[in-house]
């Protein structure tokens, strides 16, 4: 009879990916590579790696391609954490440690599972189902479980589970596809959101039944429970990370004249809003812009959920600081919030010790406006997100927003200093191509600026917008951003396009 191998000679676990999608530096964790025997009984079987496999796409409620059994997997995920749990109680272990040991106690528990089924007679699963077993637990312990597959498919933007056997995914190219369930039933989903919770130190209960996490290999979760049918997750995967201006120039989404003057406008420190509706490409553009930003800059992002991720790139003599809000999960203190809540303008505040040269505000939804807004009034620079269906209706989601985050302002204040502080209001939107493709592009980039009128307060001047024929093409330069000249916009060629549309 073969003897176990020790766990400490075990290999890394190696991930399985189905596609180069673009590497995490945070991420430590990877699928189970055991080397050696799984029972006494049972022969080497060398790399325990499942292969890549692409995922069929199944109708609700038939079931899942990989003949797994996702109740043992629960099951034994379970088993696995109450054993790291005990064995962690007495000492802390970091993240690497911690899988080690879960390696070794995945092992164990899958051979002596083995071990029984051969004493008692009972069919033994093969070595290719224990690697399976091995990687689905390793995944539902240190990972996303069964979300896991889909969100390392860099063919996947969007993945939307209405409930657990009811999950679609929307790609890259527009399309939306029903896949495989991703647990046996809401229940165990629910259960599984909040173990996943809990590793964040978050709390996902029917007390709180909202769940926003930025994930391990830049995704972003958000999930509902208790105040739905069913249980509603939603996981973003970022594809392009590490996108440049000169991608989305390649790509169409940005002519070559716009970017020029965006490059010259962020080297010009303007003020700068990118808005669009969902999943229109606002985090990938409000990147490419972040990276012109000039060397020699300190540079501090501050996020509810980090989806900007600048610190992971190379920034010649430029510094990064990255900051993300926590929510509370404790008591309502007497200052009305949850207990260990830290917002984004209390972080923002201490931040302006930090020296910082360039404040950006990831995606404001609601009171980050304000941090937003203060941002911009003491540094110029800045940059933010925000939902919006035109450039004009950026503007005004921006002022309902600050009107919700404080309703001792006014609609005229929160107006006006929006409209003291931006600069500039980038639309980006999502099309299909004459041949039906799914597209991106920036539709419309709006100067903004204080004005006397008694209907709105502000100005909002069109530079770019579309024509006709649906073209994003120049239109009208205000005065005061002809400076942009100095910084390398291409300004001969701007009033040359300008004048050829109004002679149309």
């Amino acid at each position: 009879m073969n003897q176990a191998p020790d766990p400490r000679t075990l290999s890394a676990f190696t991930r399985r990916t189905a596609g180069p999608r673009p590497p995490a530096p945070a991420r430590r964790h990877a699928h189970p590579s055991l080397q050696g025997h799984l029972t006494p009984a049972l022969p080497a079987i060398g790399q325990m790696v499942p292969a890549a496999q692409p995922r069929r796409t199944v109708g609700a409620g038939t079931g899942t391609s990989d003949g797994i059994d996702w109740a043992l997997v629960a099951a034994t995920r379970k088993e696995v954490s109450n054993q790291l749990s005990e064995q962690l109680k007495d000492g802390l272990l970091d993240l690497p440690a911690q899988q080690e040991l879960g390696r070794a106690i995945i092992l164990d528990l899958i051979r002596a599972a083995t071990t029984a089924d051969l004493l008692t007679g009972q069919d033994v699963l093969t070595p290719a189902s224990q690697t399976a077993l091995a990687a689905a637990v390793y995944d539902a312990t240190f990972a996303l479980g069964r979300f896991q597959p889909l969100v390392d498919d860099p063919t996947v933007e969007d993945i939307h589970a209405l409930g657990a056997d009811d999950v679609w995914v929307r790609r890259g190219d527009g399309s939306l596809e029903q896949v495989d369930p991703v647990a046996e039933s809401d229940a165990e989903l629910t259960e599984f959101l909040g173990f996943l919770a809990s590793k964040y130190g978050r709390a996902f209960s029917e007390s709180v039944p909202k769940l926003d996490l930025r994930l391990e290999g830049r995704a972003r979760l958000s999930a509902f429970g208790w105040v739905c049918a069913r249980p509603l997750v939603t996981i973003r995967c970022h594809s392009m990370v590490n996108a440049t201006l000169s991608d989305l120039v390649a790509l169409d989404t940005v002519t070559p004249l716009q970017a020029s003057f965006l490059t010259a406008a962020v080297r010009m420190k303007k003020n700068i809003v990118v808005d669009g509706a969902m999943g229109a490409g606002k985090t990938t553009l409000a990147r490419a812009l972040a990276r012109l930003i000039p060397p020699g800059e300190v540079i501090g992002t501050f996020e509810t959920e980090a989806e900007l991720f600048l610190e992971d790139f190379p920034y010649p003599r430029a510094l990064v600081k990255a900051l993300e809000s926590r929510p509370g999960s404790g008591e309502i203190g007497p200052d009305g919030r949850p207990a260990g809540e830290v917002t984004l303008d209390s972080l923002q505040y201490t931040a302006f010790r930090h020296a910082l040269t360039r404040i950006i505000i990831g995606e404001v939804r609601g009171p980050e406006v304000w941090a937003m807004i203060k941002a911009m009034e003491a540094g110029a620079g800045g940059l933010c997100t925000v939902h919006a269906t035109s450039a004009a209706g950026a503007l005004r989601r921006l002022v309902s927003c600050a009107m919700e985050a404080g309703s001792h302002f006014s609609r005229d204040l929160a107006t006006a200093k929006l409209a003291e502080a931006i600069d500039l209001i980038v639309h980006v939107e999502q099309y299909r191509d004459n041949e039906g493709s799914h597209r991106r592009r920036v539709s419309q980039i709006v100067a903004i600026s204080s004005s006397f009128d008694s209907i709105t307060g502000y100005s909002a001047d069109p530079i770019f917008d579309l024509d006709a024929s649906g073209h994003a093409t120049p239109k009208l330069l205000p005065d005061d951003l002809r400076d942009l000249a100095n910084a390398g916009f291409d300004m001969p060629e701007f009033d040359r396009q300008a004048e050829a549309r109004s002679t149309w």
